[in-house]
């Protein structure tokens, strides 16, 4: 069958290169920021709930702060003025013989 490196993990991409290179595979990471904005309100709003709840989760003194902040930024982006740039890398990993063209 055909070889296969090992699933990636969420935020690994930046040292996977490094760390995570399966024998016999060549990893290749390019940058790829998502930009969210009006014409991706509902993944805007999901990625900002993920963002202030993670957030929260490591400082659960930001809660209270974080709901406000939450509402607010919500508001913005259900009227179409809030924008994010999520920086972001896709990693690809080919085997280094050149197979699976």
């Amino acid at each position: 069958g055909a070889r296969r490196p090992p699933p990636a993990r969420p935020g690994r991409g930046a040292r996977a290169p490094r760390r995570v290179r399966p024998p016999g595979f060549r990893v290749v990471v390019r940058p790829s920021p998502w930009r969210l904005g009006p014409g991706r309100r509902a993944l805007l709003a999901e990625w900002l709930r993920g963002w202030v709840g993670a957030a929260c989760e490591q400082r659960p003194e930001l809660a209270a702060a974080g709901e406000a902040y939450l509402r607010r930024r919500l508001a913005e982006c259900a009227a179409g003025r809030l924008r994010a740039t999520v920086g972001h890398a896709d990693l690809l990993a080919l085997p280094a013989d050149g197979g699976g063209r």
